[in-house]
């Protein structure tokens, strides 16, 4: 898998994959975007607010006729929707959580109430100047929703029943809202929440969504980094490296997909994390500038595994579960960072250090190798001026141990050359 594929051909790919959704959709008379794209899922009358904000979010620039005519829908009714919101009293709506005998009053609770549905549809909506004052409208639901100690949570109505904040919804806000919001300090209070808690999180994965998140966000706007966040990426690679050694002693450590359940006033709702997708964020994030630690042999092949999603008529995700827009959704935010930071004209010493870089990662202690190697070398010298005098000079049989020593040393060199080539990464991951 080499990432100039990506660079070259991922967005085309994935505006393929629409316009055959929005066909499909089309053909089977049904209307609106939902939650699939699998060949149940064209069929199915279902649609909601995460599958409509995502097409939006990742269609805004297509011309395809297709996806421009599903997409129209979906202004429309997101108009709709959140304009009815207003309506509504956080005090005075948990009977509506439940209510699924009208769909359009079901979404219309979810865009006053539940903060992920809400930043989905504020991402998607913030692109479309028909959807100006509908933007305003969910970014003051976000903004009010905003907790004491800077996190968010759940529910909009958290702030108003003392509810706690939730550390993987704060980073989805910071992703979706935070990262375009013109007030920085909203956006360094639930960064501070974030750094101060992410370590509570017992899930690695979840953990490594966390910091991706705040890097995303320093990446985006370099009067952030204050001494707080200064070099913040090496957090991630901490992540790493912890993920790598456990992996080498239990490979079945961690689940994919994460789910992200949580309860709104008796019903159970859940959004989906993958864990594949986190890991090679995280490496195109764990360098400032360059995408070094994804060029390695770990960060090609679980690339190449995404990578097969995005071919004609995929019927399953990464994880073989159903392909749905939230998987797109995911993978699009990737490609769009590994497109950011690709370079094409790569040199050898960029290569170097790229592998150098990786070893430093993975756990391999190179400053030990090279201390070896140093060390040795004078023995190597004079052992080998050793052989040439007792052959040369006396004709003497060279002892079969200064051989073997010899023979150690030299591997230790080889080695040093073996590790900076990539040939042990296979080994500690």
């Amino acid at each position: 898998m080499e990432l100039e594929n990506i660079n070259r051909d991922s967005v085309d790919r994935m505006n393929r994959i629409f316009a055959d959704y929005a066909d499909l959709r089309a053909k089977n008379k049904q209307n609106y975007v939902g939650q699939f794209l699998d060949s149940d899922g064209v069929k199915d009358p279902q649609f909601g607010i995460y599958g409509m904000s995502i097409f939006l979010f990742l269609n805004k620039t297509s011309y395809d006729y297709r996806i421009g005519s599903l997409r129209n829908q979906c202004i429309d009714k997101f108009k709709l929707w959140i304009n009815k919101s207003l309506e509504y009293d956080l005090k005075n709506i948990k009977a509506d959580a439940n209510d699924k005998s009208d769909s359009d009053k079901s979404n219309i609770y979810e865009l006053r109430n539940v903060v992920s549905k809400i930043c989905f549809a504020y991402e998607a909506c913030r692109q479309y100047t028909e959807l100006n004052e509908e933007t305003k409208i969910l970014g003051k639901y976000l903004t009010d929703a905003q907790l004491n100690d800077g996190s968010y949570g759940v529910l909009c109505e958290g702030k108003s029943n003392n509810l706690q904040g939730n550390i993987i919804t704060t980073a989805l806000v910071l992703r979706a809202y935070l990262l375009y919001s013109p007030t920085s300090q909203n956006t360094i209070q639930a960064m501070n929440y974030l750094k101060l808690h992410a370590s509570k999180l017992t899930n690695i994965f979840e953990q490594l969504y966390v910091y991706n998140s705040i890097q995303i966000i320093l990446n985006g706007n370099s009067n952030l980094a204050t001494n707080d966040f200064n070099k913040f990426y090496k957090n991630i690679s901490k992540c790493l490296k912890t993920i790598f050694s456990t992996v080498a002693l239990n490979p079945t450590s961690f689940t994919n997909p994460i789910n992200i359940d949580f309860n709104d006033n008796g019903r159970t709702r859940y959004y989906r994390l993958y864990s594949d997708l986190i890991l090679i964020e995280a490496l195109a994030l764990s360098h400032p500038t360059d995408l070094y630690y994804l060029k390695g042999k770990l960060g090609k092949r679980v690339l190449s595994k995404v990578w097969e999603c995005t071919n004609y008529n995929t019927q399953k995700d990464s994880t073989s579960h159903r392909i749905s827009f939230g998987f797109y959704h995911e993978l699009s935010q990737l490609f769009s960072i590994i497109r950011s930071r690709y370079n094409e004209n790569e040199g050898l010493l960029s290569r170097m250090q790229g592998r150098l870089l990786r070893l430093r990662l993975f756990g391999i202690d190179l400053n030990k190798e090279l201390y070896i190697v140093l060390c040795s070398s004078p023995f190597i010298g004079l052992l080998l001026l050793f052989n040439y005098t007792l052959s040369n000079n006396f004709q003497l049989a060279v002892p079969a141990y200064v051989n073997t020593v010899l023979a150690f040393l030299l591997a230790r060199v080889a080695n040093i050359f073996g590790l900076i080539y990539d040939n042990k990464q296979k080994d500690v991951i």
